[in-house]
């Protein structure tokens, strides 16, 4: 259980049905009341992560009852950005356990397709209100940080999400000019930035000319053994595998 407890005696015991338990466990249920007028299904969130200074989320957060009363991961990574991002409340302590929990998973490794090495991926699963897109730039932040300079922000609608990038690294210390889109390049030439953040839609993955193609050049752009996120450059030619030589 993730609340804090209540102080009351632990619950122990031997049932022999579930009707028992139930009955048991009304204590426990009566230890922590819920709003009369709350949705029975849910909890608040309360985040597992404790980072000094850290604000909380500016809206409510909650998740289901069941994932409540689950503990999460243990989480021992810290952000390698400014200390104000957390202070000044830039990232609130529920996306800032993303951000850390992302950064953990970015540390570890496994065995891939061939059995090549590659750097583990986090699902950011969080839904509308929690910011991912300032998850996902706090992700970024944190990697600048660490001196990775070249990451492909993949998207539905670049257009729309441009902008929504450039405000989000604004909004951590980052200059919003960092972010770019693939279409500021013609198809077939190469990328000329040496760093910044690549907006590309998932149609643009599709995208072929003659013998040119959107997704070659991404990957020429992140390179094979040069680019932080050969994980990203690993799924990017599984999926050019997938839809065959179309792309």
């Amino acid at each position: 259980e993730k609340r804090p407890c209540s102080g009351a005696e632990p619950v122990a015991g031997k049932v022999d049905s579930v009707g028992e338990l139930i009955s048991r466990l009304a204590q426990v249920r009566a230890a922590c009341p819920q709003d009369a007028r709350a949705d029975a299904r849910f909890l608040a969130y309360m985040p597992s992560l404790r980072i000094a200074g850290a604000r909380p989320h500016p809206s409510p957060l909650v998740e289901s009852v069941a994932m409540a009363a689950i503990k999460s991961p243990e989480l021992a990574y810290r952000p390698y950005f400014p200390a104000d991002i957390i202070t000044g409340g830039r990232l609130s302590i529920a996306q800032l356990e993303v951000v850390c929990a992302a950064g953990q998973e970015h540390e570890r490794f496994m065995l891939g397709a061939g059995g090549r090495r590659v750097r583990c991926g986090y699902m950011i699963g969080d839904g509308t209100g929690v910011g991912k897109g300032r998850e996902a730039a706090g992700v970024i932040c944190d990697n600048w940080h660490k001196g990775l300079r070249r990451h492909v922000w993949v998207t539905a609608d670049d257009n729309k999400l441009l902008a929504a990038a450039q405000r989000d690294l604004r909004a951590l210390g980052l200059s919003p000019n960092l972010a770019f889109s693939l279409r500021d390049v013609r198809l077939g030439e190469p990328i000329k930035r040496t760093e910044g953040v690549l907006v590309v839609s998932h149609g643009q993955l599709r995208s072929v000319k003659g013998d040119a193609s959107r997704l070659q050049q991404i990957l020429a752009w992140v390179g094979d053994d040069e680019f932080d996120g050969e994980g990203l450059s690993l799924s990017l030619r599984c999926y050019q595998h997938l839809v065959g030589g179309r792309s």
